[in-house]
């Protein structure tokens, strides 16, 4: 058996599925599919149970994906050991990123990352937060930076490096332009145009119409900012954000909206007895970058 076959094993596991799998991994769908039929040939057990729509370990392969695992971090602590002795950190290092996400802390650590490690690849996903938050948690993604409201899973290291209430953008002229804040009522019965579910800000604004007793009509979900605020301005209705990432520019004003939730945006890794050196390298870049230029 070889590395590669332990890592399609491990991949197809987390992933759920042959075609998910590759898709994280950019891998082949028929080579992880030929890699996976190799390993259970070495092993002399199916590995999956292949039957439902949906690929699921069969008992076997639940017995022996904990023994993959362990080899596949013992490979990468090795690794590791031996890039420690030549003064190097090499590897590739997986990161994560919310949707259309341009905050210049983020683009200057990955540029630091690359011009001081040149032996360390970092390949760049971009997916909603509660995507990122689970791949990071399963081990597919190394390090990212996502949003929530609440808690994380316990398995995670989540570092909040933004965390602030959320407001509302309304045109000069609008009723609510003039209020020094709103509540979540004040936002029944209009156009809401908000970022879709999975994202951290979608779930404070959620957890705050759910205390509030209130549902609103969403006109838009979209998956970037820009697009929602863009939207707003064209008259499509209210958009719900934070102030931050809220350049609403002079058509119109940023109200906050009282007994919101926080949102918050950080820096999430998995919780784990040794940290690999690759994303130790990255974490503490992005810490650095939001430390030396705070946000808002």
């Amino acid at each position: 058996m070889t590395l590669a076959q332990l890592r399609s094993f491990a991949a197809v596991a987390q992933a759920g599925s042959f075609t998910e799998a590759a898709r994280r991994t950019r891998v082949a769908q028929s080579g992880l599919s030929a890699q996976v039929r190799q390993l259970e040939t070495a092993l002399g057990q199916s590995l999956f149970d292949r039957s439902a729509r949906r690929v699921r370990l069969s008992p076997a392969g639940s017995a022996l994906l904990p023994h993959a695992l362990a080899v596949l971090e013992a490979a990468a602590a090795l690794r590791e050991a031996a890039d420690g002795l030549a003064g190097a950190v090499r590897g590739t290092v997986r990161f994560g990123m919310v949707v259309g996400c341009t905050i210049p802390q983020v683009l200057d650590a990955l540029g630091r990352v690359h011009a001081e490690h040149p032996g360390l690849a970092v390949t760049v996903t971009e997916a909603g937060s509660d995507d990122l938050l689970e791949r990071v948690r399963q081990g597919t993604l190394d390090v990212a930076v996502a949003g929530w409201a609440a808690g994380v899973h316990s398995g995670l290291l989540a570092v909040p490096v933004i965390e602030e209430p959320l407001a509302a953008l309304v045109p000069h002229g609008d009723p609510l332009a003039g209020r020094a804040e709103i509540a979540f009522g004040d936002l029944a019965g209009r156009s809401v145009l908000c970022l879709a579910r999975g994202t951290g800000i979608r779930a404070a604004l959620d957890a705050g119409c759910r205390a509030a007793g209130v549902d609103l009509a969403f006109a838009v979900e979209a998956n970037a900012p820009d697009a929602v605020i863009a939207l707003a301005r064209r008259g499509l209705g209210i958009a719900v954000l934070t102030p931050s990432i809220a350049d609403i520019g002079d058509w119109g004003t940023a109200v906050p909206i009282a007994g919101s939730p926080p949102s918050r945006l950080g820096i999430v890794t998995r919780r784990q007895a040794r940290t690999p050196a690759s994303t130790s390298v990255l974490a503490t870049a992005l810490r650095d970058a939001f430390r030396a230029s705070p946000p808002g």
